[in-house]
């Protein structure tokens, strides 16, 4: 793990303080901020396989690395930016529109999925299931039915749906809940495992990493986050027990 001290005087260097500056003023960030997206940005990508005895040196000889690395930090970020907004437009355009086929197909996925326990009758089950996958006109053909007969059953279930909608709401709750408590669990595994790796726990953040980064947002006084998603081997020992502890309790939480 690398020592505050080495940190410290990296961040001495001439190309250093350009880069700090380059990217406290593209992004409007703060100095802690731009020291620690530099760092991760020029230890991962610039000096990935320098061991962390040499860094120091590396630095010293290839200065302009700093700079570039800047640069990267910076052009990721409206990169990142644009995708957002692009995002952003095509929700508002599917929410007027419809549905992405992604989205549809993940939603039905989980729709199937908690069926069972919403609907007791197996041929109303088989029934919702085969309109989730396959669509009106499939589903009249397959169950022989009329536009009148389809409508009149869809406005059944609808019905025992507003009818049982606490227990419909409970159970998909418990869904999600159990979804997030299957996370936590892969984390809390690889913490309490004889073989805990800082690699294998890094794999494990990047597996879920916006959940991770959520869960990390919510703990305060953190001294980087940045570092705690991106780069769990030389983040800060105190972050990393906050983090899982923050763990812990979450799972805690939603068991009880």
């Amino acid at each position: 793990m690398i020592k505050n001290e080495t940190l410290k005087e990296l961040t001495k260097i001439s190309a250093a303080k350009k880069g700090i500056k380059i990217i406290m003023t593209g992004l409007n960030a703060s100095r802690q901020e731009a020291l620690n997206m530099l760092y991760v940005e020029w230890v991962n990508k610039r000096a990935k396989k320098v061991p962390h005895s040499r860094l120091l040196s590396y630095a010293n000889n290839h200065p302009k690395l700093f700079v570039y690395a800047a640069q990267s930090v910076k052009q990721k970020h409206f990169r990142d930016l644009k995708r957002e907004t692009e995002k952003s437009k095509n929700s508002t355009i599917l929410a007027e529109g419809g549905m992405s086929s992604e989205e549809k197909e993940s939603l039905t996925k989980r729709a199937i999925k908690v069926l069972p326990a919403i609907f007791k009758n197996v041929v109303t089950r088989n029934f919702v299931k085969y309109v989730f996958k396959s669509g009106k006109e499939e589903t009249k053909k397959k169950f022989k039915l009329t536009n009148k007969q389809f409508s009149r059953k869809i406005r059944d279930i609808e019905k025992l749906c507003v009818k049982n909608r606490q227990q419909i709401n409970q159970i998909l709750n418990f869904s999600g809940n159990q979804n997030e408590i299957n996370i936590l669990n892969e984390f809390i595994n690889e913490i309490e495992s004889e073989n805990y790796s800082e690699d294998k726990f890094q794999e494990l953040i990047n597996k879920h990493y916006e959940y991770i980064d959520d869960l990390a947002g919510q703990i305060p006084m953190i001294y980087s986050p940045l570092l705690l998603v991106n780069d769990w081997k030389i983040a800060c020992l105190k972050d990393k027990y906050k983090l899982i502890n923050k763990i812990y309790s979450r799972k805690k939480e939603l068991e009880n």
